[in-house]
């Protein structure tokens, strides 16, 4: 996308990569698990 901006001749006066946490990660890969979509059975 930067790179794409610059052929452009948009100015870019400043940049900051956002990088996501350990935890935002973990709960994205447990969200796409099938065991993550069950309702655990209460006894």
């Amino acid at each position: 996308m930067l790179q794409y901006l610059l052929s452009k001749g948009i100015l870019i006066e400043s940049f900051n990569e956002i990088l996501p946490s350990l935890n935002d990660i973990f709960i994205r890969q447990v969200e796409g698990t099938p065991l993550a979509r069950r309702f655990q059975e209460i006894d």
